[in-house]
């Protein structure tokens, strides 16, 4: 790996200290184990930014160098966390991590970002107040990679997106200016609204340095159902009929036997050996609605079947069978060095023709494929794994995967997204994208052009 040029390095440490600059090999490796052979002849910095200023002055020696910057916050994400490119800047907000703000009259909290979600939280729960995300990763992420992805998380169903809460942003811009919108309104109707317009963007328009969140009351009463069943359709069908009883759970996850077996072999768990699926069925608000529900739901789920229901009614007793799902991808990946994560979309009710189609593929192919997510919105993962990268095995990856992107068109789903964590050489990978059409880019390319006429911001997944 070479060096960027020491002038520049020099500048760097002006701007944020020379204690906030990364330059040497093993350190920029540890933030990137997962692609040290494609960074090692790429010429790049890593810097720690304490302020906006600091963040400015980033970016307009970035623009007189002619460097790309890459933004970066915990390194979370399953999506993979952009990668530098060559003569690239990655610019690390961990330590603009300061609450600027609780405001318990109008609901909001204004926040660095670098702050976790973790951190956010736990502030908030001193007034009684709760930001409702719930990150399905082991690894708390900050706000801002939130903001940047739009993430979702557990909670999704009952609660929403990242963009449902975020009221504004302060970004600086290509030119090292600061754009601040948003303001606490709830009906910010007078223009465009650029602060959800940045939501998602991934870093490409520039790099946020506050944001303005809606937050809402800490529920009264929470309880979790862990519910196992036999099989898929069993637990398909007992979403369908809680719904149908107009009860919308804060969580209602998903977990195949797949994962269910891996996450067992990866935490020493205990699971019941007749198990096939397990669905995480949790509730919030009025202690007494939380518990009439919850005994409906136990009485939904004996009616269809289950095998075992064991409640926790405390969140701080459930931390065992959250930390199961959000151990699912880790767990997979434990199984096998090579493994490709695809995120798809696909209607609930037709999730259980989708799931035992792909449970035969898996078979007939002799590949791991672990399914596990959001069963309540019909957004999942799928973790395709193999033992080594031979020409047979990858073969038979590949005709597998053929079928599953079949199945899942078959079945009126969507493909968001391939990712390769274990850098499987696939020719796959590259051949799904989201569609849109060439209007859709071509407008993608003109706002992209107008916040960053240069390009200075590295456009990362974004199809641009």
């Amino acid at each position: 790996m070479k060096k960027l040029p020491s002038r520049i390095i020099e500048t760097l440490s002006e701007i944020v200290g020379r204690e906030n600059v990364i330059c040497e090999k093993e350190e920029l490796y540890s933030y990137f184990p997962e692609s040290s052979v494609a960074l090692e002849d790429l010429e790049f910095a890593m810097v720690f930014p304490r302020s906006e200023e600091e963040v400015s002055a980033l970016v307009t020696c970035a623009q007189e160098n002619g460097l790309c910057i890459v933004p970066r916050g915990a390194g979370s994400s399953r999506r993979a966390t952009p990668t530098p490119l060559e003569h690239s800047l990655v610019v690390n907000f961990i330590r603009m991590n300061r609450i600027i703000e609780i405001d318990e009259r109008n609901l909001m909290v204004r926040v660095e970002p670098g702050v976790t979600i973790a951190e956010i939280q736990s502030a908030l729960k001193e007034k009684n107040l709760w930001f409702p995300l719930e990150p399905d990763t082991i690894i708390s992420p900050t706000i801002g990679g939130c903001i940047a992805e739009n993430t979702d998380g557990l909670r999704a169903f009952k609660y929403g997106m990242t963009a449902d809460y975020v009221m504004g942003v302060r970004l600086v811009t290509a030119e090292g200016n600061v754009l601040s919108t948003g303001r606490k309104a709830i009906k910010d109707v007078a223009g465009y609204n650029l602060a959800k317009f940045i939501v998602g963007s991934q870093g490409t328009l520039g790099l946020i340095t506050e944001a303005l969140l809606e937050v809402v009351p800490l529920p009264g009463a929470r309880t979790l159902l862990v519910v196992y069943f036999p099989g898929t359709r069993l637990a398909a069908n007992t979403v369908s009929n809680i719904i149908a009883k107009n009860i919308i759970p804060s969580i209602l996850e998903f977990l195949d036997n797949t994962t269910l077996r891996a996450v067992e072999e990866y935490l020493d768990v205990g699971f019941p050996e007749d198990v096939g699926t397990m669905l995480l069925i949790e509730l919030d608000g009025h202690p007494e609605v939380v518990q009439d529900d919850a005994n409906t739901i136990r009485n939904i789920c004996e009616e269809q079947g289950a095998i075992g229901i064991k409640t926790y009614g405390a969140p701080e007793s459930a931390s065992q069978p959250y930390q199961w799902r959000k151990s699912a991808f880790s767990a997979l990946s434990s199984l096998r060095p090579f493994t490709l994560l695809m995120e798809i979309d696909c209607a609930p009710e037709r999730f259980a023709d989708l799931e035992e189609s792909i449970k035969n593929i898996s078979e007939i192919f002799n590949v791991m494929i672990g399914i596990f997510g959001n069963i309540g919105n019909g957004n999942f993962f799928l973790m395709i794994g193999a033992e080594n990268q031979n020409p047979e095995v990858l073969d038979r990856v590949n005709k597998a995967l053929d079928e599953v992107y079949r199945a899942i068109v078959d079945m009126g789903g969507t493909i968001l997204y391939l990712h390769s964590p274990g850098e499987m050489k696939l020719s796959k990978i590259q051949g799904v994208q989201p569609m849109f059409s060439e209007r859709e880019i071509e407008i993608m390319r003109q706002i992209k052009h107008t916040f960053d006429p240069e390009g200075v911001f590295h456009s990362g997944r974004l199809i641009l």
